[in-house]
Parts: structure tokens; C-alpha cells; sequence
């Protein structure tokens, strides 16, 4: 009998152990480990008909007390560049010399269009800047071949300073629009939020902002991988939270 025992433990060892692996879905990172989070973006195009990045906007939301946001590369992907490249795009990093992007208050919503703006603070809760202010922002490839222009499906990420423009390692967030899941989970990323626009917006683009709905009113609703949506308005505008979630997460992080 023990003999018949030994063996069928063996037998559901080996099964165990040599079966057909689980897909595994990418861990959410925690809470502390972010430090900063695309919250909404915006589309220019829908609005301004035009083929460059006027009207873009990206609102960032720091989650993590006394972040120093120096040297953090915003990156487009572009899928929709010229030469059909997805990882031909173009960004900018944060200044590591700009004391405005030191020292951040977690809860800070930090507005960035495609302008000169310099960076304006209103209280403490949030800051808007343009991202071609050289003396806030460094290009991350030179001339024309910094191609930031969000389109109508694309692929915004957050990384951590000391990266090169190439590729996504340091990631630290990611928001995809209008991607196929192959595409994105190609990419292998540990965050990233996906929404799908409606084929509506995909025939004319009049579907602009993608907004994280943060279900879950926590940090880590960042990570979930159909936690997000687009809309044809925001009710609230840029630089404060645009549901009752979203203001219960900034509520929390700033405890």
C-alpha cells in the first residue's frame, strides 16, 4: 500500500510540476513604488485638426509624499508615426536642475500641455507647465525627431530617471489607448491601464480624453489592466479629480 502511495505522490508531483504553465498577469507594483501616475490625457487633434501635438494635454498625479520628479522621461510611443514605427516617438524629461519638480506634495496634479508655459503653481494641489519650456524640460531626442503627438490609439509611460529614450525599462506607469491586448502585454509592462475608444472615435477621433476611473479608489487601480475609459467631455477640466473615485484616491493619498 505505502508502495501505491509513493507513487501516485509522484505522479501528481510530476503533473504539477510539468504541466501547461498559467498565463500570468503583470503585478501590479505597490502603492509606494510609483511615485507618479498618468491620471487623464487628451487628444489635441479632436479639437484643433491639426497633425502636431497643439491641444495635447497630459494630466500626472504624484502619489507619493516629497517625490523629486527630476529626470522622470514622459514618453509617447506613437504607433501612428510617420514610418510606422511603435517605438519611434518622442517625449521630454523633467528637469533635474528645475527646483519646481523637487520636493512634491503627494496629491499634486501636475497639468502638461504642448506650450512654452513655464510652470505656474496654484496653492499646492496642482502645477501646469509646457513641455517645450527648455529651462523645465529637456527634449528626449533632438529636432524633428522628437515625434510627441498623441494620436488616436497610442501608448503614454512614465520612467524613471537615467533611461534612454528606447525602449521601457524603468517603467514606472504606462496608459494605453486603442491598443490591441497582444500589443500592449508585446510590451511586457508591470502597469499599464488599457481603454478602448469606440469605432466611432477611431473614424474621427471625437472621443479625446482617456481617464483612469480608479474603481477601486486606490493607488493600485493604476494597474489594472481595463481600468480606464474615454469621453467626449471632462466634467471638471484638467488639474482636479474628474469622478467621485478618482477625488476618494486623492483624498487617500494625501493622508
Amino acid at each position: 500500500m505505502q508502495r501505491y502511495i509513493l507513487f501516485f505522490g509522484y505522479c501528481l508531483a510530476s503533473f504539477l510540476l510539468c504541466g501547461c504553465p498559467t498565463p500570468i498577469e503583470p503585478t501590479p507594483l505597490p502603492p509606494e513604488s510609483l511615485g507618479i501616475v498618468i491620471n487623464k490625457f487628451c487628444n489635441g487633434f479632436a479639437f484643433h485638426n491639426r497633425q502636431d501635438a497643439t491641444g495635447d494635454t497630459v494630466e500626472l498625479l504624484v502619489t507619493q509624499k516629497r517625490l523629486n520628479a527630476g529626470g522622470i522621461l514622459l514618453k509617447d510611443y506613437s504607433p501612428q508615426s510617420n514610418d510606422g514605427a511603435f517605438d519611434n516617438g518622442g517625449g521630454y524629461y523633467f528637469s533635474d536642475t528645475a527646483a519646481v519638480w523637487k520636493n512634491l506634495r503627494a496629491g499634486t496634479f501636475i497639468v502638461l500641455s504642448w506650450t512654452s508655459d513655464a510652470p505656474r503653481a496654484f496653492g499646492d494641489t496642482l502645477i501646469r507647465a509646457g513641455l517645450q519650456n527648455s529651462a523645465y524640460f529637456i527634449p528626449a531626442r533632438s529636432g524633428i525627431m522628437n515625434l510627441y503627438n498623441i494620436g488616436i490609439e497610442d501608448l503614454l509611460m512614465l520612467r524613471r530617471k537615467g533611461v534612454d529614450f528606447f525602449g521601457s525599462s524603468g517603467c514606472i506607469h504606462a496608459f494605453a489607448v486603442g491598443l490591441t491586448r497582444a500589443t500592449v502585454d508585446s510590451i511586457n509592462l508591470p502597469l499599464i491601464m488599457v481603454s478602448t475608444p469606440s469605432s466611432t472615435q477611431k473614424a474621427n477621433g471625437n472621443t479625446p480624453y482617456a481617464i483612469a476611473k480608479t474603481t477601486g479608489r486606490t493607488v493600485t487601480d493604476f494597474g489594472k489592466r481595463d481600468d480606464a475609459t474615454t469621453v467626449l467631455s471632462l466634467p471638471f477640466g484638467f488639474g482636479r479629480a474628474h469622478s467621485v473615485e478618482n477625488q476618494a484616491l486623492v483624498n487617500f493619498i494625501k493622508q
